[in-house]
């Protein structure tokens, strides 16, 4: 029997892959059915998957050992093992690219929400990046620097970025027409408002509809302008999300801004947990910040 690779689960709904399917148990197998099996009624493959796929969604910490139990379960719940996929150790990061480098169109196709702490190493971040191109979903929060431009083949819809931290060229201008930006329609900002407030070409990405930036307290006055820029280019843009420390108000960028689309949110230091949010299908910054805007256009109209 091969040896499993195993990976670590962060959570309940972020799923890290414990089992590469290039290196599964060569004993899952359907066996044939002996004379006593064949005795016992069994259920229809379409109400077993149903099953198996319900209790997979509710307790992912037990896929491991579900695809273990035949090679038709294997292949129903093995994609979702690999849906959402958080790396913050580099050890983890680098058990998962054996796995993403054994089965690259199984990962391509497979691989839907990634997210890439600072910890990961520039070489594997690449690496992983080149081979997971249907994400849907990307965080990417790295140390050391990755070029925007050579990141071609990935159109993510939400994305989250330290453009400064993953491209040091990109201090000065972010090129928003480059291929990662060519779908986004949630975009976080997470450099320091000195870089990001200095930037423009926001209106360049066609699906853009809301846009996060982080900010202190008392820098208001000073982005007003740039903010004001953002919103009269961005006609198509739904929400405006500044993310500032504290107990802010909602509506305190509404009230500044003099725009309902503006929603102001606690920035959180720990960006994982709104992270798990996305992931889970629960209630994440996003879906907080359009209820506050409907809610604000209610109140103005």
């Amino acid at each position: 029997m091969h040896s499993v690779p195993c990976f670590k689960y962060i959570s309940k709904a972020i799923v890290i892959p414990q089992h590469d399917p290039q290196f599964l148990p060569t004993v899952i197998h359907d066996a044939p059915h002996s004379e006593s099996t064949r005795r016992v009624a069994r259920l229809p493959y379409e109400i077993e998957r149903m099953i198996f796929e319900l209790v997979s969604n509710e307790h992912p910490d037990m896929i491991p050992s579900l695809i273990l139990v035949a090679r038709r379960v294997q292949v129903w719940i093995q994609p979702m093992l690999y849906d959402s996929v958080t790396l913050y150790e580099p050890k983890t990061a680098e058990k998962f690219l054996l796995a993403v480098e054994a089965k690259p169109s199984f990962c391509a196709t497979h691989v839907k929400k990634l997210c890439l702490s600072g910890l990961v190493r520039r070489d594997h971040a690449e690496r992983i990046l080149h081979v997971c191109t249907g994400l849907t979903h990307l965080a990417s929060w790295p140390v050391d620097s990755l070029s925007l431009k050579g990141i071609t083949d990935l159109q993510p819809q939400h994305l989250s970025l330290n453009a400064t931290r993953m491209d040091s060229t990109t201090r000065a201008s972010v090129n928003f027409r480059l291929p990662l930006f060519s779908h986004v329609t949630h975009l976080e900002i997470t450099d320091h408002w000195s870089a990001w407030s200095t930037w423009s070409g926001f209106d360049s990405m066609p699906y853009l509809t809301h846009l996060g930036f982080r900010l202190g307290n008392d820098k208001f006055s000073a982005v007003t302008p740039v903010l004001h820029d953002i919103l009269d280019s961005c006609p198509r843009l739904e929400v405006l999300l500044i993310l500032v420390a504290g107990s802010p108000c909602p509506s305190l960028a509404w009230k500044v801004l003099g725009d309902n689309r503006c929603v102001c949110l606690p920035c959180d230091r720990d960006r994982s947990g709104d992270w798990e949010a996305t992931v889970k299908g629960e209630s994440d910054r996003w879906a907080q910040a359009t209820a506050i805007m409907h809610e604000q256009q209610s109140k103005s109209d």
